[in-house]
């Protein structure tokens, strides 16, 4: 069978769609294994600029404080429910289910979080259901006690978003 050239492209550029999406997947560990009802919303990288600036304005409109980081906020109940257990795990300063990964320092290499000093911010797992490996869900912490941190971060796209939250359990 020989093609001519219009259809030679389409299957060479088909093909490179294919690759790059799959060196994404394997790169980041983000792939759409269906909905998940049980995450919050509004904080994807796209969005997140619009979102924070959004945010900003509702608290203003509405008289609520806007968080010290500037990012937009999420309410605990909103984040995914494995994130309880986290949470809990932090406050008690452990066991963490990724000991080898989890209460390390999170350098905020990306820039999305407020400036400190290296150590200042820690990085926990939060598990997605249904993948066999840590996912993109993490709970990322700052201050000088890792058991009662000074604030919380969520971000379900590892690092592209965060959302400020109260864990008050």
């Amino acid at each position: 069978m020989k093609l001519n050239k219009p259809q030679g492209l389409a299957i060479i550029v088909l093909i490179a769609c294919a690759v790059v999406g799959f060196a994404f997947v394997s790169l980041t560990g983000v792939a759409n294994t269906g909905p998940d009802t049980s995450t919050i919303t509004g904080t994807s990288a796209s969005t997140s600029t619009s979102t924070s600036t959004s945010t900003s304005n509702n608290a203003a409109a509405t008289g609520e404080q806007q968080p010290p980081s500037g990012l937009p906020s999420c309410d605990i109940n909103d984040l995914p429910a494995t994130a309880l257990s986290v949470i809990e795990d932090i406050e008690a300063g452990g066991p963490f289910d990724y000991p080898r990964n989890d209460d390390g320092t999170f350098g905020n290499y990306e820039g999305l979080l407020p400036s400190e000093s290296n150590g200042y911010y820690r990085e926990y797992t939060v598990e997605t259901p249904g993948l066999d490996h840590r996912g993109a869900r993490r709970i990322v912490t700052g201050g000088d006690v890792s058991e009662d941190p000074d604030y919380w971060f969520f971000t379900e796209d590892h690092y592209e978003s965060f959302c400020d939250f109260t864990a008050s359990l």
